[in-house]
């Protein structure tokens, strides 16, 4: 396998993505993105989402494309200077291969998905009862203040934002009914 073949399979599942974002995007729109009477239609939401799929991935084969130009023209200058490529590093080993950006092993993203997993089975147990908006405010404030670890105020703050842009977009914007609680809340 040579040093290309990440470059090409990444180039060739986004172009992929993105040709299949721009049918989606044309199949949703076949449903209607508006009714008759100027309200949003069945097809609104797969057409906004097909769309934002396709565009993000048309970005990011530019930026691939992009990307592998200017690092064809820096391996040119490398060879053109004839500077020996970097030797491997003390770091390069297994180890720290298994952290990701943030600095976590992979036995920690295990349990953080765990986590993440058994908050979400809480809350969807709790919606008869509570209520959609805040079993999905459990959700928010669970995932950002015990498994990411942030602080409570940020947390709640954050939340609450994403809790409210959902009852807007959901219950106002699109008027889609949100499960209540058995009383009716």
């Amino acid at each position: 396998m040579n040093a290309t073949t990440p470059w090409r399979l990444g180039l060739v599942a986004t172009s992929i993505l993105t040709l299949v974002g721009v049918a989606a995007a044309i199949v949703g729109a076949t449903y209607g993105v508006f009714g008759d009477d100027g309200r949003v239609g069945p097809g609104f939401l797969p057409t906004l989402t097909a769309s934002v799929v396709a565009v993000c991935g048309g970005i990011d084969v530019v930026f691939r494309l992009r990307a592998r130009r200017r690092s064809a023209s820096a391996d040119a200058a490398v060879l053109a200077d004839e500077i020996p490529p970097a030797e491997p590093d003390a770091t390069d080993d297994a180890v720290v291969d298994d952290l990701d950006i943030f600095g976590r092993s992979g036995r920690q993203r295990t349990r953080m998905l765990f986590a993440v997993l058994g908050i979400v089975m809480v809350a969807l147990l709790l919606v008869p009862i509570i209520g959609f908006l805040p079993a999905f405010a459990i959700v928010l404030v669970g995932c950002s203040f015990f498994v990411e670890r942030r602080k409570l105020l940020p947390s709640l703050l954050v939340s609450g934002t994403a809790l409210v842009a959902a009852y807007l977009i959901f219950g106002v914007f699109l008027r889609v009914p949100l499960p209540v609680s058995i009383l009716g809340i």
